[in-house]
């Protein structure tokens, strides 16, 4: 058992490590530092426990709340009282007992271990961040079903499970990053008012884009969480092309961002003088000579 288990866990490891391989491939202007991509994988996996803890609990309180409508057959199939009390279910089990936690947890240990991290200096970082932490936690989940129900379990969630974690941690980091340069264009806007070199705001906060980062990857996983607890022939066959179609759309997004990367710094600069066009270019520069002889 020990060694089918130690197999398992290393088979599970090989797609996430593709994954990974690629998208560290795809970042093609400035490469993470390896250590720290190998911390954001570990923190994922480690996500992971606190997050089946935290589903063990509140999905046994759901099941309370529905003790009465739900019948359990010797096989442990479950039956409902009817069709709209199976649906109601299963909406609150995949929308409030899986996805809000683990989606939770992994987007605050990206914001936490990344928000001010020097090496986050370009666009594309936010996804190669968000992608290894995520892909990280989809890890050790695919190991524990496999070690529980085995080998078919761990082939089917590879090809069904691990792209969503894929896909999430692509529309996570998008967010994340381009919140990040919004909010550094904020920053030096904050700087100009100060210095009084400017006397009007006119960039918003990013608080679209920050809660964007957790409430659009929190959707899909829990619409696929959704959508794959339903015992449907019509359902489950647009599930699967769905699923399919995400490994072949999340591919695509990767190569156009990355295509399509820029210095965040400079992608907020860019955002600022939009925002500022009265500004000289060269006033930066001047503004920052001025405070070192202030020094």
């Amino acid at each position: 058992m020990e060694f089918i288990s130690l197999e398992i866990s290393i088979i599970t490891l090989l797609p996430s490590l593709f994954l990974c391989g690629f998208i560290y491939y795809k970042d093609r202007i400035e490469k993470e530092p390896i250590g720290l991509l190998i911390l954001l994988f570990a923190l994922g996996a480690v996500c992971y426990y606190p997050s089946f803890m935290g589903e063990k609990l509140i999905l046994g309180g759901i099941d309370k709340l529905f003790s009465e409508t739900i019948s359990v057959s010797a096989d442990g199939a479950l039956t409902y009282s009817s069709p709209a009390f199976m649906l109601l279910h299963k909406f609150l089990c995949s929308f409030i007992g899986f996805a809000l936690i683990e989606t939770g947890l992994k987007w605050a240990v990206l914001f936490f271990s990344t928000r001010n991290n020097k090496h986050f200096n370009y666009l594309f970082d936010g996804i190669v961040y968000s992608v290894f932490i995520s892909l990280g936690f989809a890890t050790v989940e695919n190991i524990r079903y496999a070690w529980v129900n085995g080998w078919d379990t761990l082939v089917l969630r590879s090809v069904s499970s691990l792209p969503c974690h894929l896909i999430m941690g692509i529309i996570m980091g998008y967010f994340y990053s381009t919140w990040n340069a919004h909010r550094n264009a904020k920053k030096l806007e904050e700087e100009y008012l100060e210095k009084k070199l400017i006397t009007e705001e006119h960039i918003k906060k990013p608080v679209g884009l920050f809660l964007s980062s957790l409430i659009i990857p929190y959707t899909v996983s829990a619409v696929y969480m959704f959508a794959s607890s339903i015992n449907s022939r019509a359902i489950n066959t647009i599930f699967y092309f769905a699923v399919f179609s995400i490994y072949g759309i999340s591919f695509i997004t990767v190569d156009r961002i990355s295509s399509k990367d820029s210095d965040a710094d400079k992608f907020s600069k860019k955002l600022f003088y939009t925002k500022h066009p009265e500004l000289d270019l060269a006033e930066p520069e001047q503004a920052h000579a001025s405070d070192d002889a202030e020094r």
